[in-house]
């Protein structure tokens, strides 16, 4: 019996270091928010639960608008996303940053195929879903493209 594997990865543009984390993190706020809210019904069940004194630490002056109950839900969503995807840039790069094979799970792995590095983790598909948090992470870095070298 033969069993799929299902794959996620990213390409790690080869001149990025620390040093770029804080463009990346700026890239992560300038997401638009129709985007922050697709990716919100994509990957809800990966993301963080955040306690109400960090969501309101997140909440910018452009949000004052929306105080409304509709409002607040839609804030909620669309910094649920940008920390998650903030976690998702510290979980993925910084242990590739600091020399590290692996991640500190464990679960992703760099590889150098050709001249570009590439984050990678996967798992049997019966067993792996966006539950499958590295997964998501990495998913959500491809998807959202913050990491591509911009000219």
């Amino acid at each position: 019996m033969s069993k799929e594997v299902d794959i996620s990865l990213v390409r790690i543009p080869g001149n990025m270091s620390t040093s770029d984390i804080p463009r990346i993190y700026s890239r992560v706020e300038a997401l638009p928010d129709e985007e922050l809210l697709l990716l919100f019904n994509v990957f809800e069940h990966s993301l963080p639960t955040l306690k109400d004194e960090e969501l309101y630490r997140n909440i910018t002056e452009e949000d004052l608008f929306e105080l409304g109950e509709e409002g607040q839900t839609l804030i909620r969503k669309k910094i649920l996303v940008k920390e998650f995807a903030k976690e998702s840039i510290r979980t993925v790069l910084m242990p590739f940053f600091m020399g590290s094979p692996t991640s500190s799970c464990g679960e992703i792995k760099y590889l150098k195929i050709e001249s570009s590095y590439y984050a990678i983790t996967g798992g049997e598909s019966y067993r792996f879903s966006f539950s499958n948090s590295s997964a998501a992470k990495i998913k959500l870095l491809s998807a959202t493209k913050i990491l591509e070298e911009r000219t």
